[in-house]
């Protein structure tokens, strides 16, 4: 199996790479996703993103390990295959995944809400903060119809952005300026579903360039979220 290929310029969403085979015909859903999704993810975590990691100034890909992960109440462990385990269920992981969206291979990062409402979070106390933000959120094509999963990006009680995905599978990408603020802060990431069924969410997130300082790092709870 070709690796997934990356290009020298920043990336603005997750990138297609038709050279990932990713779910084996009739199988039926849930056996092709776990078939597929452990190997791969694992396989994934290896390959690091060189394209990309020398120009953002946070990548969700390449500083995944730095965060703390929680499924609700429950504490996310990260584990030896790169990736954070929320359940013993293997499709509740937070990780590198080769998945198919709007019927394009794509890199990004899964990550599956276990409860219906329940937020998935990823919080990294302090990062760098670049003066712009590229988020992009979709569900891989085996997930099921129903309610959108929503991503919110936040540092403290400023929301950076806010995306759902469509019924249609397309990537829904945002690339928004980022308010002036200290250059090192707080970051959370949440997604969550007012419906989890087969919500399988394939997300990424960097930020780039310099922000404007401000004097104090703000570290309060992102407005609407959870403390």
């Amino acid at each position: 199996m070709a690796g997934p290929r990356f290009s020298d310029p920043p990336r603005l969403a997750p990138e297609p790479d038709d050279s990932l085979a990713i779910v084996p015909p009739r199988l039926g859903l849930w056996m092709a996703v776990v078939l597929v999704v452990a190997p791969l993810s694992a396989y994934l975590a290896g390959a690091g993103p060189p394209g990309r990691a020398a120009t953002a100034t946070f990548d969700l890909e390449r500083d995944l390990h730095l965060a703390h992960a929680k499924a609700g109440e429950q504490v996310c462990r990260w584990t030896a295959d790169k990736r954070f385990a929320c359940s013993d269920e293997p499709w509740a992981f937070i990780g590198p995944y080769g998945g198919q969206t709007a019927g394009r291979s794509r890199r990004c990062t899964w990550i599956h809400p276990v409860g219906a409402g329940v937020a998935s979070t990823l919080h990294w106390p302090k990062v760098p903060i670049g003066s712009r933000v590229v988020a992009s959120m979709g569900l891989v094509d085996a997930a099921a119809d129903g309610r959108p999963a929503e991503l919110t990006v936040a540092s403290g009680d400023t929301v950076l952005a806010r995306l759902a995905s469509q019924s249609a599978r397309d990537l829904q990408t945002l690339e928004a300026k980022v308010p002036a603020g200290p250059a090192v802060a707080p970051l959370t990431l949440t997604v969550r579903a007012s419906d989890h069924t087969l919500r399988m969410a394939c997300i990424d997130v960097r930020f780039y360039g310099e922000r404007l300082p401000t004097d104090a790092i703000d570290a309060s709870t992102p407005k609407g979220g959870r403390p």
